[in-house]
């Protein structure tokens, strides 16, 4: 019988790409955080207070923190997907490593 998992030091550890993934999702709500009062402050600043050289960057900021804002739902969903598929892996992984050590005790029962 082939087993593709032998030892419990290869099963993924899901609990550590969690928790990688759970920071990934902060980091990208203080970015979110960070694009909301860039936007706060472009609502509450006129055309000419965002202006350069007498060009107002007050649109092209607005656009690029609502493009913040949309990439951070991508990045969560993303994180979310990652921390689902290593949980299902993992849980893969130890029904297979079970499976071997079931084998090993049939064995062992057997031999004796």
């Amino acid at each position: 019988m082939d087993f593709p998992i032998t030892d419990e030091s290869q099963i993924i550890n899901a609990e550590i790409i969690s928790a990688a993934c759970e920071e990934i999702k902060a980091a990208a709500e203080r970015f979110s955080t960070c694009s909301e009062l860039i936007l706060e402050a472009c609502d509450e600043c006129d055309a000419k207070a965002m202006s350069i050289d007498g060009a107002t960057m007050q649109g092209t900021i607005s656009d690029v923190s609502s493009k913040i804002l949309e990439y951070q739902k991508g990045i969560t969903n993303c994180a979310d997907a990652i921390a689902a598929q290593a949980s299902s892996l993992a849980a893969q992984q130890r029904a297979a490593y079970q499976s071997y050590l079931n084998y090993l005790a049939q064995q062992q029962a057997g031999g004796e």
